[in-house]
Protein backbone atom coordinates (compact mmCIF):
# COMPACT_ATOMS: atom_id res chain seq x y z
CA UNK A 1 0.00 0.00 0.00
CA UNK A 2 2.90 2.37 0.57
CA UNK A 3 3.44 2.40 -3.22
CA UNK A 4 0.07 4.08 -3.75
CA UNK A 5 0.24 7.79 -4.55
CA UNK A 6 -2.48 8.51 -1.99
CA UNK A 7 -0.91 6.56 0.88
CA UNK A 8 -0.01 9.65 2.92
CA UNK A 9 -3.66 10.64 3.35
CA UNK A 10 -5.24 7.17 3.12
CA UNK A 11 -7.25 6.32 6.28
CA UNK A 12 -6.62 2.58 5.80
CA UNK A 13 -2.86 3.04 5.65
CA UNK A 14 -3.07 5.30 8.71
CA UNK A 15 -5.09 2.68 10.57
CA UNK A 16 -2.56 -0.03 9.76
CA UNK A 17 0.29 2.22 10.81
CA UNK A 18 -1.50 2.88 14.09
CA UNK A 19 -2.10 -0.85 14.59
CA UNK A 20 1.59 -1.58 14.25
CA UNK A 21 2.43 1.07 16.86
CA UNK A 22 -0.25 0.11 19.38
CA UNK A 23 0.32 -2.07 22.42
CA UNK A 24 -3.22 -3.46 22.46
CA UNK A 25 -5.44 -4.16 19.43
CA UNK A 26 -9.12 -5.05 19.20
CA UNK A 27 -9.81 -7.01 15.99
CA UNK A 28 -12.34 -9.58 14.83
CA UNK A 29 -11.52 -13.24 14.21
CA UNK A 30 -11.44 -12.79 10.43
CA UNK A 31 -8.80 -10.04 10.51
CA UNK A 32 -6.36 -11.94 12.68
CA UNK A 33 -6.69 -14.96 10.37
CA UNK A 34 -6.18 -12.79 7.28
CA UNK A 35 -3.12 -11.23 8.88
CA UNK A 36 -1.68 -14.69 9.53
CA UNK A 37 -2.34 -15.75 5.92
CA UNK A 38 -0.47 -12.63 4.73
CA UNK A 39 2.55 -13.26 6.92
CA UNK A 40 1.70 -10.65 9.55
CA UNK A 41 1.75 -7.78 7.06
CA UNK A 42 -1.39 -6.13 8.46
CA UNK A 43 -1.08 -6.17 12.26
CA UNK A 44 2.64 -6.53 12.70
CA UNK A 45 4.26 -8.76 15.33
CA UNK A 46 2.41 -9.85 18.47
CA UNK A 47 2.83 -12.63 20.98
CA UNK A 48 -0.46 -12.96 22.85
CA UNK A 49 -4.09 -13.21 21.79
CA UNK A 50 -7.36 -13.21 23.72
CA UNK A 51 -10.07 -14.86 21.62
CA UNK A 52 -13.40 -13.56 22.91
CA UNK A 53 -16.59 -15.33 21.79
CA UNK A 54 -14.32 -18.32 21.13
CA UNK A 55 -17.27 -20.58 20.34
CA UNK A 56 -17.29 -18.82 16.93
CA UNK A 57 -13.65 -19.57 16.18
CA UNK A 58 -14.15 -22.85 14.37
CA UNK A 59 -16.75 -21.35 12.06
CA UNK A 60 -14.57 -18.29 11.41
CA UNK A 61 -11.56 -20.44 10.53
CA UNK A 62 -13.62 -22.64 8.23
CA UNK A 63 -15.05 -19.63 6.39
CA UNK A 64 -11.60 -18.07 6.10
CA UNK A 65 -10.11 -21.32 4.76
CA UNK A 66 -12.94 -21.99 2.33
CA UNK A 67 -12.56 -21.71 -1.44
CA UNK A 68 -15.52 -19.96 -3.06
CA UNK A 69 -15.96 -19.03 -6.70
CA UNK A 70 -18.83 -16.65 -7.34
CA UNK A 71 -20.72 -15.91 -10.52
CA UNK A 72 -19.64 -12.26 -10.25
CA UNK A 73 -15.92 -12.99 -9.87
CA UNK A 74 -15.08 -12.73 -13.56
CA UNK A 75 -16.89 -9.40 -13.96
CA UNK A 76 -15.15 -7.82 -10.96
CA UNK A 77 -11.70 -9.03 -12.07
CA UNK A 78 -12.13 -7.89 -15.66
CA UNK A 79 -13.29 -4.41 -14.69
CA UNK A 80 -9.71 -3.15 -14.57
CA UNK A 81 -8.44 -5.26 -17.46
CA UNK A 82 -10.73 -4.11 -20.23
CA UNK A 83 -8.56 -1.83 -22.40
CA UNK A 84 -9.96 1.53 -23.42
CA UNK A 85 -8.17 3.00 -26.41
CA UNK A 86 -8.59 6.59 -25.23
CA UNK A 87 -7.34 5.80 -21.74
CA UNK A 88 -4.06 7.74 -21.26
CA UNK A 89 -2.75 5.02 -18.94
CA UNK A 90 -2.98 2.42 -21.69
CA UNK A 91 -1.41 4.86 -24.15
CA UNK A 92 1.60 5.39 -21.85
CA UNK A 93 2.03 1.67 -21.30
CA UNK A 94 1.85 0.91 -25.02
CA UNK A 95 4.37 3.66 -25.68
CA UNK A 96 6.66 2.02 -23.16
CA UNK A 97 6.17 -1.38 -24.76
CA UNK A 98 7.08 -0.01 -28.18
CA UNK A 99 10.21 1.63 -26.79
CA UNK A 100 11.15 -1.69 -25.23
CA UNK A 101 10.93 -3.39 -28.62
CA UNK A 102 7.45 -4.89 -28.21
CA UNK A 103 6.73 -6.35 -31.64
CA UNK A 104 2.94 -6.60 -31.64
CA UNK A 105 1.04 -3.71 -33.19
CA UNK A 106 -0.74 -1.41 -30.77
CA UNK A 107 -4.19 -1.85 -32.26
CA UNK A 108 -3.80 -5.58 -32.72
CA UNK A 109 -2.59 -5.96 -29.12
CA UNK A 110 -5.52 -4.02 -27.70
CA UNK A 111 -7.98 -5.96 -29.86
CA UNK A 112 -6.50 -9.27 -28.79
CA UNK A 113 -6.51 -8.30 -25.14
CA UNK A 114 -10.16 -7.20 -25.38
CA UNK A 115 -11.15 -10.35 -27.28
CA UNK A 116 -9.50 -12.70 -24.80
CA UNK A 117 -11.03 -10.84 -21.85
CA UNK A 118 -14.44 -11.18 -23.53
CA UNK A 119 -13.90 -14.89 -24.21
CA UNK A 120 -12.78 -15.38 -20.61
CA UNK A 121 -16.00 -13.85 -19.29
CA UNK A 122 -18.16 -15.89 -21.70
CA UNK A 123 -16.42 -19.16 -20.85
CA UNK A 124 -16.77 -18.47 -17.12
CA UNK A 125 -20.48 -17.78 -17.55
CA UNK A 126 -20.88 -20.93 -19.68
CA UNK A 127 -19.59 -23.03 -16.77
CA UNK A 128 -22.33 -21.68 -14.51
CA UNK A 129 -25.08 -21.87 -17.13
CA UNK A 130 -24.11 -25.41 -18.03
CA UNK A 131 -24.34 -26.54 -14.42
CA UNK A 132 -27.73 -24.85 -14.04
CA UNK A 133 -29.09 -26.62 -17.12
CA UNK A 134 -27.81 -30.05 -16.07
CA UNK A 135 -28.29 -29.98 -12.30
CA UNK A 136 -31.17 -27.58 -11.71
CA UNK A 137 -33.10 -27.37 -14.96
CA UNK A 138 -36.46 -27.37 -13.15
CA UNK A 139 -35.40 -24.89 -10.44
CA UNK A 140 -36.13 -27.36 -7.63
CA UNK A 141 -32.86 -26.52 -5.87
CA UNK A 142 -33.59 -22.79 -5.60
CA UNK A 143 -32.32 -21.27 -2.35
CA UNK A 144 -30.45 -24.42 -1.27
CA UNK A 145 -26.94 -25.79 -0.95
CA UNK A 146 -26.26 -29.11 -2.64
CA UNK A 147 -23.21 -31.16 -1.78
CA UNK A 148 -21.14 -33.02 -4.34
CA UNK A 149 -18.49 -35.65 -3.63
CA UNK A 150 -17.03 -36.34 -7.09
CA UNK A 151 -16.10 -33.34 -9.19
CA UNK A 152 -15.34 -35.45 -12.25
CA UNK A 153 -18.92 -36.73 -12.33
CA UNK A 154 -20.57 -33.48 -11.24
CA UNK A 155 -18.86 -31.30 -13.86
CA UNK A 156 -18.64 -33.81 -16.71
CA UNK A 157 -21.10 -31.85 -18.87
CA UNK A 158 -19.20 -28.55 -18.53
CA UNK A 159 -15.65 -29.79 -19.07
CA UNK A 160 -15.47 -28.15 -22.49
CA UNK A 161 -16.56 -24.81 -21.04
CA UNK A 162 -14.05 -25.17 -18.21
CA UNK A 163 -11.22 -26.00 -20.62
CA UNK A 164 -12.14 -22.94 -22.71
CA UNK A 165 -12.06 -20.82 -19.57
CA UNK A 166 -8.68 -22.26 -18.60
CA UNK A 167 -7.15 -21.51 -22.02
CA UNK A 168 -8.49 -17.94 -21.95
CA UNK A 169 -7.24 -17.48 -18.41
CA UNK A 170 -3.71 -18.57 -19.33
CA UNK A 171 -3.63 -16.37 -22.42
CA UNK A 172 -4.96 -13.37 -20.52
CA UNK A 173 -2.22 -13.74 -17.91
CA UNK A 174 0.41 -13.93 -20.67
CA UNK A 175 -0.97 -10.83 -22.42
CA UNK A 176 -0.90 -8.86 -19.16
CA UNK A 177 2.64 -9.88 -18.21
CA UNK A 178 4.44 -7.26 -20.35
CA UNK A 179 1.98 -4.59 -19.18
CA UNK A 180 3.09 -5.22 -15.61
CA UNK A 181 6.80 -5.49 -16.35
CA UNK A 182 7.37 -2.63 -18.81
CA UNK A 183 9.16 0.47 -17.55
CA UNK A 184 6.45 2.97 -18.51
CA UNK A 185 5.68 6.55 -17.45
CA UNK A 186 5.71 7.14 -13.63
CA UNK A 187 2.05 8.20 -13.79
CA UNK A 188 1.07 4.63 -14.75
CA UNK A 189 2.75 2.89 -11.80
CA UNK A 190 -0.47 2.65 -9.80
CA UNK A 191 -2.34 1.30 -12.82
CA UNK A 192 0.39 -1.27 -13.44
CA UNK A 193 0.10 -2.30 -9.79
CA UNK A 194 -3.63 -2.80 -10.30
CA UNK A 195 -2.94 -4.96 -13.34
CA UNK A 196 -0.43 -6.99 -11.32
CA UNK A 197 -3.14 -7.66 -8.73
CA UNK A 198 -5.52 -8.65 -11.53
CA UNK A 199 -3.01 -11.22 -12.80
CA UNK A 200 -2.76 -12.65 -9.29
CA UNK A 201 -6.56 -12.79 -9.05
CA UNK A 202 -6.81 -14.52 -12.44
CA UNK A 203 -4.26 -17.14 -11.43
CA UNK A 204 -5.98 -17.67 -8.06
CA UNK A 205 -9.39 -17.99 -9.75
CA UNK A 206 -8.01 -20.64 -12.10
CA UNK A 207 -6.45 -22.62 -9.26
CA UNK A 208 -9.63 -22.36 -7.18
CA UNK A 209 -11.74 -23.72 -10.02
CA UNK A 210 -9.29 -26.56 -10.58
CA UNK A 211 -9.55 -27.51 -6.90
CA UNK A 212 -13.35 -27.30 -6.91
CA UNK A 213 -13.71 -29.22 -10.15
CA UNK A 214 -11.54 -32.04 -8.80
CA UNK A 215 -13.69 -32.28 -5.66
CA UNK A 216 -11.86 -35.33 -4.33
CA UNK A 217 -10.03 -34.06 -1.23
CA UNK A 218 -11.14 -36.38 1.58
CA UNK A 219 -10.45 -33.68 4.16
CA UNK A 220 -12.74 -31.16 2.44
CA UNK A 221 -16.42 -30.81 1.66
CA UNK A 222 -17.75 -29.35 -1.61
CA UNK A 223 -21.12 -27.85 -2.50
CA UNK A 224 -23.08 -25.67 -4.91
CA UNK A 225 -25.07 -22.65 -3.72
CA UNK A 226 -28.28 -21.89 -5.61
CA UNK A 227 -29.98 -18.50 -5.63
CA UNK A 228 -33.67 -18.00 -4.92
CA UNK A 229 -34.33 -17.77 -8.66
CA UNK A 230 -32.68 -21.16 -9.25
CA UNK A 231 -29.46 -19.73 -10.68
CA UNK A 232 -26.09 -21.04 -9.52
CA UNK A 233 -24.47 -18.40 -7.30
CA UNK A 234 -21.28 -20.04 -6.03
CA UNK A 235 -19.17 -23.19 -6.13
CA UNK A 236 -17.61 -23.83 -2.72
CA UNK A 237 -15.15 -26.04 -0.90
CA UNK A 238 -14.21 -26.00 2.77
CA UNK A 239 -11.99 -28.04 5.09
CA UNK A 240 -13.93 -30.48 7.23
CA UNK A 241 -11.68 -30.08 10.25
CA UNK A 242 -9.67 -27.01 11.20
CA UNK A 243 -7.70 -28.44 14.14
CA UNK A 244 -4.41 -28.84 12.27
CA UNK A 245 -4.73 -25.41 10.62
CA UNK A 246 -5.41 -23.65 13.91
CA UNK A 247 -2.83 -25.51 15.99
CA UNK A 248 -0.18 -24.52 13.41
CA UNK A 249 -1.30 -20.89 13.72
CA UNK A 250 -1.00 -20.99 17.51
CA UNK A 251 2.47 -22.51 17.45
CA UNK A 252 3.75 -20.12 14.77
CA UNK A 253 2.30 -16.80 15.99
CA UNK A 254 1.36 -16.91 19.68
CA UNK A 255 3.37 -17.26 22.84
CA UNK A 256 0.08 -17.41 24.72
CA UNK A 257 -3.61 -17.55 23.82
CA UNK A 258 -6.73 -17.21 25.95
CA UNK A 259 -10.11 -18.56 24.81
CA UNK A 260 -13.16 -17.13 26.52
CA UNK A 261 -16.90 -17.45 25.97
CA UNK A 262 -20.04 -17.82 28.04
CA UNK A 263 -20.84 -21.05 26.17
CA UNK A 264 -17.43 -22.65 25.56
CA UNK A 265 -17.85 -25.45 28.11
CA UNK A 266 -20.31 -28.34 27.83
CA UNK A 267 -21.43 -29.83 31.15
CA UNK A 268 -18.46 -28.15 32.81
CA UNK A 269 -15.97 -29.63 30.33
CA UNK A 270 -13.94 -28.08 27.49
CA UNK A 271 -13.37 -31.40 25.71
CA UNK A 272 -15.64 -30.56 22.77
CA UNK A 273 -13.98 -27.18 22.18
CA UNK A 274 -10.46 -28.63 22.49
CA UNK A 275 -11.30 -31.33 19.99
CA UNK A 276 -12.84 -28.94 17.45
CA UNK A 277 -10.02 -26.35 17.71
CA UNK A 278 -7.16 -28.86 17.58
CA UNK A 279 -5.81 -27.91 21.01
CA UNK A 280 -5.02 -31.57 21.63
CA UNK A 281 -2.31 -31.30 18.97
CA UNK A 282 -0.30 -28.80 21.03
CA UNK A 283 2.66 -29.98 23.09
CA UNK A 284 1.07 -28.88 26.35
CA UNK A 285 -2.62 -28.74 27.17
CA UNK A 286 -4.34 -25.48 28.11
CA UNK A 287 -5.13 -24.39 31.63
CA UNK A 288 -8.89 -24.49 32.20
CA UNK A 289 -11.35 -22.50 34.27
CA UNK A 290 -15.14 -22.57 34.38
CA UNK A 291 -16.02 -19.35 36.19
CA UNK A 292 -19.25 -19.07 38.14
CA UNK A 293 -21.90 -16.81 36.67
CA UNK A 294 -22.28 -13.28 38.07
CA UNK A 295 -26.06 -13.71 37.79
CA UNK A 296 -28.37 -15.48 40.21
CA UNK A 297 -30.41 -17.30 37.59
CA UNK A 298 -32.62 -19.11 40.11
CA UNK A 299 -33.97 -15.71 41.24
CA UNK A 300 -33.78 -13.76 38.00
CA UNK A 301 -34.69 -16.32 35.33
CA UNK A 302 -37.66 -18.69 35.34
CA UNK A 303 -37.48 -21.44 32.69
CA UNK A 304 -40.72 -23.09 31.63
CA UNK A 305 -40.86 -26.17 29.38
CA UNK A 306 -44.07 -26.88 27.50
CA UNK A 307 -44.62 -30.63 27.21
CA UNK A 308 -48.02 -30.82 25.50
CA UNK A 309 -47.25 -29.54 22.00
CA UNK A 310 -47.00 -31.96 19.10
CA UNK A 311 -44.25 -32.76 16.62
CA UNK A 312 -42.19 -29.58 16.07
CA UNK A 313 -41.69 -30.62 12.44
CA UNK A 314 -45.43 -30.91 11.72
CA UNK A 315 -47.10 -28.45 9.33
CA UNK A 316 -49.51 -27.32 12.06
CA UNK A 317 -46.78 -26.48 14.56
CA UNK A 318 -46.71 -22.80 13.58
CA UNK A 319 -50.37 -22.47 14.57
CA UNK A 320 -49.75 -24.21 17.91
CA UNK A 321 -46.82 -21.90 18.66
CA UNK A 322 -48.83 -18.85 17.57
CA UNK A 323 -51.61 -19.73 19.96
CA UNK A 324 -49.19 -19.89 22.91
CA UNK A 325 -47.52 -16.60 21.91
CA UNK A 326 -50.88 -14.85 21.59
CA UNK A 327 -52.04 -16.00 25.00
CA UNK A 328 -48.72 -15.09 26.64
CA UNK A 329 -48.78 -11.62 25.08
CA UNK A 330 -52.33 -10.94 26.23
CA UNK A 331 -51.70 -12.23 29.76
CA UNK A 332 -48.24 -10.79 30.47
CA UNK A 333 -48.20 -7.61 28.31
CA UNK A 334 -44.40 -7.48 28.35
CA UNK A 335 -41.85 -7.24 25.57
CA UNK A 336 -41.28 -10.65 24.03
CA UNK A 337 -38.84 -12.18 21.56
CA UNK A 338 -39.52 -15.52 19.87
CA UNK A 339 -36.40 -17.21 18.47
CA UNK A 340 -37.00 -19.51 15.52
CA UNK A 341 -34.63 -21.93 13.81
CA UNK A 342 -36.08 -21.39 10.33
CA UNK A 343 -37.87 -18.70 8.35
CA UNK A 344 -40.50 -21.24 7.35
CA UNK A 345 -41.71 -21.74 10.94
CA UNK A 346 -41.23 -18.03 11.71
CA UNK A 347 -43.40 -16.92 8.79
CA UNK A 348 -46.11 -19.56 9.34
CA UNK A 349 -46.38 -18.45 12.99
CA UNK A 350 -46.45 -14.79 11.94
CA UNK A 351 -49.20 -15.50 9.40
CA UNK A 352 -51.34 -17.08 12.09
CA UNK A 353 -50.70 -14.20 14.52
CA UNK A 354 -51.72 -11.58 11.93
CA UNK A 355 -55.38 -12.30 12.71
CA UNK A 356 -54.91 -12.17 16.49
CA UNK A 357 -55.67 -9.09 18.59
CA UNK A 358 -52.26 -8.72 20.23
CA UNK A 359 -51.84 -6.01 22.90
CA UNK A 360 -48.88 -4.45 21.05
CA UNK A 361 -47.19 -4.45 17.66
CA UNK A 362 -45.53 -7.50 16.08
CA UNK A 363 -42.21 -7.28 14.23
CA UNK A 364 -41.00 -10.09 11.97
CA UNK A 365 -37.40 -10.55 10.85
CA UNK A 366 -37.21 -10.86 7.08
CA UNK A 367 -40.40 -8.82 6.60
CA UNK A 368 -40.21 -5.66 8.69
CA UNK A 369 -36.62 -4.51 8.23
CA UNK A 370 -33.09 -5.33 9.34
CA UNK A 371 -32.16 -6.73 12.73
CA UNK A 372 -31.18 -3.27 14.00
CA UNK A 373 -34.41 -1.66 12.77
CA UNK A 374 -36.82 -4.12 14.36
CA UNK A 375 -34.72 -4.36 17.54
CA UNK A 376 -35.07 -0.58 17.89
CA UNK A 377 -38.83 -0.80 17.34
CA UNK A 378 -39.11 -3.45 20.05
CA UNK A 379 -37.27 -1.23 22.55
CA UNK A 380 -39.65 1.67 21.82
CA UNK A 381 -42.88 -0.35 21.96
CA UNK A 382 -44.49 -1.72 25.09
CA UNK A 383 -46.09 -5.17 24.90
CA UNK A 384 -44.42 -5.75 21.53
CA UNK A 385 -43.65 -9.20 20.10
CA UNK A 386 -40.60 -9.77 17.89
CA UNK A 387 -40.23 -12.94 15.80
CA UNK A 388 -36.53 -13.45 15.07
CA UNK A 389 -34.37 -15.92 13.17
CA UNK A 390 -30.61 -16.56 12.95
CA UNK A 391 -28.93 -13.28 13.92
CA UNK A 392 -31.20 -12.70 16.95
CA UNK A 393 -29.83 -15.79 18.69
CA UNK A 394 -26.76 -13.84 19.78
CA UNK A 395 -25.03 -10.50 19.48
CA UNK A 396 -28.01 -8.38 20.53
CA UNK A 397 -28.54 -6.77 23.94
CA UNK A 398 -31.93 -6.09 25.57
CA UNK A 399 -31.34 -5.17 29.24
CA UNK A 400 -34.02 -4.60 31.83
CA UNK A 401 -37.59 -4.17 30.60
CA UNK A 402 -36.46 -4.10 26.96
CA UNK A 403 -36.92 -7.89 27.05
CA UNK A 404 -38.71 -9.90 29.73
CA UNK A 405 -40.13 -12.91 27.86
CA UNK A 406 -38.07 -15.17 25.60
CA UNK A 407 -39.78 -18.01 23.71
CA UNK A 408 -37.90 -20.77 21.86
CA UNK A 409 -40.37 -22.97 19.94
CA UNK A 410 -37.87 -25.54 18.66
CA UNK A 411 -34.49 -26.88 19.73
CA UNK A 412 -31.78 -25.39 17.45
CA UNK A 413 -30.32 -28.58 15.97
CA UNK A 414 -28.09 -28.14 12.90
CA UNK A 415 -29.74 -28.85 9.54
CA UNK A 416 -28.65 -32.44 8.65
CA UNK A 417 -28.57 -31.71 4.91
CA UNK A 418 -26.15 -28.78 5.24
CA UNK A 419 -23.04 -29.91 3.33
CA UNK A 420 -20.56 -29.48 6.20
CA UNK A 421 -22.88 -31.12 8.75
CA UNK A 422 -23.67 -33.99 6.37
CA UNK A 423 -19.98 -34.63 5.65
CA UNK A 424 -19.04 -34.51 9.33
CA UNK A 425 -21.84 -36.91 10.16
CA UNK A 426 -20.53 -39.38 7.60
CA UNK A 427 -17.01 -39.10 9.01
CA UNK A 428 -18.20 -39.69 12.58
CA UNK A 429 -20.32 -42.64 11.51
CA UNK A 430 -17.37 -44.17 9.65
CA UNK A 431 -15.29 -43.84 12.84
CA UNK A 432 -17.93 -45.73 14.82
CA UNK A 433 -19.22 -42.64 16.61
CA UNK A 434 -22.77 -41.34 16.92
CA UNK A 435 -23.27 -38.12 14.87
CA UNK A 436 -26.29 -37.14 16.92
CA UNK A 437 -24.59 -37.40 20.31
CA UNK A 438 -21.18 -36.16 19.17
CA UNK A 439 -22.22 -33.38 16.77
CA UNK A 440 -25.92 -32.47 16.62
CA UNK A 441 -26.61 -32.41 20.36
CA UNK A 442 -23.51 -30.40 21.42
CA UNK A 443 -24.17 -27.86 18.66
CA UNK A 444 -27.85 -27.55 19.67
CA UNK A 445 -26.95 -27.06 23.34
CA UNK A 446 -24.39 -24.37 22.49
CA UNK A 447 -26.91 -22.54 20.30
CA UNK A 448 -29.67 -22.87 22.92
CA UNK A 449 -27.47 -21.38 25.63
CA UNK A 450 -26.58 -18.49 23.33
CA UNK A 451 -30.27 -17.84 22.74
CA UNK A 452 -31.17 -17.95 26.42
CA UNK A 453 -28.31 -15.53 27.07
CA UNK A 454 -30.32 -12.78 25.33
CA UNK A 455 -32.57 -12.49 28.39
CA UNK A 456 -30.36 -11.82 31.42
CA UNK A 457 -27.76 -9.16 30.56
CA UNK A 458 -27.52 -7.26 33.88
CA UNK A 459 -27.58 -8.22 37.56
CA UNK A 460 -31.02 -6.66 38.06
CA UNK A 461 -32.62 -8.19 34.92
CA UNK A 462 -35.61 -10.51 35.39
CA UNK A 463 -37.54 -12.60 32.93
CA UNK A 464 -38.81 -15.97 31.79
CA UNK A 465 -37.62 -18.39 29.14
CA UNK A 466 -40.24 -20.63 27.55
CA UNK A 467 -39.10 -23.74 25.69
CA UNK A 468 -41.94 -25.25 23.68
CA UNK A 469 -40.15 -28.28 22.23
CA UNK A 470 -41.69 -31.32 23.97
CA UNK A 471 -38.67 -33.48 23.04
CA UNK A 472 -36.91 -31.99 26.07
CA UNK A 473 -39.12 -34.24 28.18
CA UNK A 474 -39.98 -37.07 25.77
CA UNK A 475 -36.49 -37.92 24.44
CA UNK A 476 -33.61 -39.50 26.42
CA UNK A 477 -31.26 -36.69 25.39
CA UNK A 478 -33.56 -34.21 27.10
CA UNK A 479 -31.67 -34.76 30.36
CA UNK A 480 -28.46 -33.37 28.82
CA UNK A 481 -30.35 -30.32 27.61
CA UNK A 482 -31.92 -29.72 31.02
CA UNK A 483 -28.52 -30.04 32.74
CA UNK A 484 -27.15 -27.31 30.46
CA UNK A 485 -29.84 -24.77 31.43
CA UNK A 486 -28.88 -21.95 33.82
CA UNK A 487 -31.74 -22.70 36.25
CA UNK A 488 -34.05 -25.59 37.04
CA UNK A 489 -36.99 -25.68 34.62
CA UNK A 490 -40.68 -26.12 35.40
CA UNK A 491 -42.48 -28.58 33.13
CA UNK A 492 -45.99 -27.49 32.14
CA UNK A 493 -48.40 -30.06 30.73
CA UNK A 494 -50.81 -27.50 29.23
CA UNK A 495 -50.92 -23.95 27.93
CA UNK A 496 -53.12 -22.94 30.87
CA UNK A 497 -50.57 -24.24 33.37
CA UNK A 498 -47.65 -22.59 31.58
CA UNK A 499 -49.32 -19.18 31.38
CA UNK A 500 -50.47 -19.40 34.99
CA UNK A 501 -46.93 -20.18 36.15
CA UNK A 502 -45.50 -17.31 34.08
CA UNK A 503 -48.03 -14.80 35.44
CA UNK A 504 -47.48 -15.95 39.04
CA UNK A 505 -43.69 -15.60 38.71
CA UNK A 506 -43.92 -12.03 37.45
CA UNK A 507 -46.39 -11.26 40.23
CA UNK A 508 -44.15 -12.64 42.96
Amino acid sequence: MSGCGHSRRCPLVAARRGARQAGLLFVNHALILTDHAQGGSILGPYSAVVFDEAHHLERSIMEHSAVKVSRDDAVSILEVVRPVERDDRWKSILDGLEEAGFRKGRERYLQRLGAVAGDFGKAFEMVFRGLEAVLNGNGMLAGTRTRYTDGEATFVDVHDAFNEFWLCNNELCKLLKPVVEVDAHPDTEEFQQEIAFVREDLEALGEDLRFLFAGLDENSVFWLEWGKSGSLRRICGSPLEIGLIFSDFLQERCRSAVFTSATLAHDGSFEYAKERLGLRLLESGPAELVASSPFDYEKSCRILVGTWLGDPNAASYGEEVGNVISRLALELRRRMIVLFTSYRLCFSTADWLEDEALPGPMFVQGRDGSREVIAGRLRRSRSAVLLGVASFWEGVDFPGEELEVLVIPKLPFPVPTEPVIEARSERLRAAGEDPFLDLFLPEAILRLRQGIGRLIRRRDDRGIVILLDSRIQSKPYGRRIVSSLPSRPFHAASADRLIEEAADWFGS
